[in-house]
């Protein structure tokens, strides 16, 4: 099961607004600002299959690209780097 909480942090930090993260996983920039700020049961949200798939690969680019210099899906504090805004 995906950690969609720590996805969209680390989309956050590397600088998409909730909107555009939204766009990508097809989901209200409200639902992911909820699920990023824990105030959302990330455990049981669930983006979909190609929004799921869009949210990865552009994670993917983010560490290909040198945005993030290791992986932030294998982190292991859910708490690293969180943002409340």
């Amino acid at each position: 099961m995906v950690n969609w909480q720590r996805a969209y942090r680390a989309l956050s930090r590397a600088g998409f607004t909730d909107a555009q993260i939204g766009e990508l996983a097809g989901i209200s920039r409200n639902t992911i600002n909820r699920v990023r700020n824990g105030t959302y049961p990330h455990d049981k949200h669930d983006p979909g299959f190609d929004g799921g798939k869009r949210v990865l690969d552009t994670l993917t680019d983010c560490v290909r690209q040198g945005i993030f210099d290791h992986d932030p899906m294998a982190e292991t504090d859910d708490n690293a780097h969180a943002d409340h805004n």
